[in-house]
């Protein structure tokens, strides 16, 4: 038997699976770092969809009686925000109008939601109403679908810019929201090397309703 010729097969054996490993890995290492690449892009894409899309909301209970309109005194409050919108108990949005520091608010007025985005306020022509009770005051961040909406007619490279998006890589979204209708946000072709996120959201209508939808983010 010649013990040398098969220590020299097994050498040879064992460098040839070395070189086909080495081979193997260099290869698949581009695709594995793109790969993670994208990951980390989609991630960061999708955070920064979310901010954009958020803004705040200040909802304020009111205090006073039910069978007349009311006066509310916002002076000192340090409510800014130009777009409200006045509900009852129940929810339904009753009328209000604002003239300088003073809202004025149809009876039955319990919740005022304040906003820099716009509010579907009904209009109030009474006057002379009771004086209403500040109470509870509370701001918080949230998604506006009036935000995500907007998005859809802003320049798409100002965007990519803005969110820090590679100039070889592109993104797009979808939001579905609680009616099942679909606004897609898509500039560019789709390549076939798509990566995507699905994540449910909670937002803000136009009638200051809390809405449950669904965003869909993409990088390619």
């Amino acid at each position: 038997m010649n013990k040398k010729g098969t220590h020299v097969g097994m050498i040879l054996s064992f460098v040839i699976f070395i070189t086909f490993i080495v081979f193997l890995y260099i290869s698949i290492q581009p695709v594995v770092k793109t790969e993670k690449n994208k990951e980390v892009l989609l991630d960061f894409v999708k955070l920064e969809l979310e901010r954009d899309f958020s803004s705040h909301l200040t909802v304020v209970t009111v205090k006073g009686e039910d069978d007349n309109c009311l006066e509310l005194n916002l002076e000192g409050s340090e409510i800014i925000d130009t777009e409200y919108l006045v509900k009852s108990k129940t929810g339904k949005i009753l009328g209000a109008s604002k003239s300088g520091d003073v809202l004025n608010m149809n009876n039955g007025a319990f919740k005022i939601y304040f906003s820099d985005q716009k509010l579907n306020n009904e209009d109030l022509e009474n006057s002379n109403c009771a004086e209403a009770e500040l109470g509870q005051i509370q701001t918080r961040e949230y998604i506006f679908e009036s935000k995500i909406k907007s998005v859809l007619s802003r320049n798409y490279q100002e965007l990519k810019i803005k969110f820090g998006v590679p100039g070889n890589s592109d993104f797009g979204f979808i939001f579905i929201n609680n009616s099942d209708e679909s606004f897609v946000f898509n500039p560019k072709n789709v390549s076939s090397n798509v990566y995507v996120d699905s994540k449910s959201i909670n937002y803000i209508d136009a009638d200051a309703n809390f809405k449950s939808g669904v965003l869909i983010t993409k990088v390619w």
